[in-house]
């Protein structure tokens, strides 16, 4: 198998990173209970039961104690983004 010309790949990566903070805008709060949902699928497992009430208390939007609707909540995020083409 002959070495890889990586220029002729186009391989590019770039970070970005943003923060958010309350109020939330009824976008920015969907978007961050979507990723909620979608990172901790099927937490229960990987928890004890007193973690899993506090999971529950804070990351669930139907509870009072939801965690994106706190008065003083801030979060940071970071994303990697990969890009490239396979040459045949």
């Amino acid at each position: 198998m002959p070495p890889i010309d990586r220029a002729k790949e186009e391989v590019t990566v770039r970070t970005f990173a943003g923060d958010v903070c309350a109020p939330l805008s009824e976008e920015i709060r969907s978007a961050l209970a979507a990723l909620m949902e979608m990172r901790w699928v099927d937490v229960e497992a990987e928890l004890s039961e007193e973690d899993w009430v506090e999971y529950q208390r804070l990351c669930l939007a139907e509870s009072p104690d939801f965690i994106l609707d706190l008065p003083d909540y801030y979060a940071f995020f970071t994303y990697s983004m990969f890009r490239g083409r396979v040459v045949r």
